[in-house]
């Protein structure tokens, strides 16, 4: 059996609608108590909206850095990122 302590990835993989983040929210509520967010919400993968548009927008600032290098899709899948997260919700 594995030592607890050695392990340092873990990867949670199902469709849609499975439960992957209730149980990835109930795992890191047994080891750590939650932190307050913004809104108050004490969610461990609380996502702010501003704060991945600006992420989407410095690494489509690093990606434009490769210009024509960059595969097309890559290219491709952060523009629909970038559209995905523009759409008002």
């Amino acid at each position: 059996m594995l030592d607890p302590k050695t392990i340092r990835n873990v990867a949670i993989i199902a469709h849609d609608g499975a439960g992957k983040t209730a149980l990835t929210e109930a795992l890191l509520r047994h080891d750590a108590p939650a932190r307050a967010s913004k809104d108050g919400s004490t969610s461990h993968l609380d996502v702010d909206p501003e704060e991945w548009m600006n992420e989407v927008e410095r690494s489509g600032k690093f990606l434009a850095t490769f210009s024509e290098r960059l595969p097309k899709a890559i290219q491709l899948e952060h523009e629909a990122l970038t559209r995905r997260l523009r759409v008002p919700g």
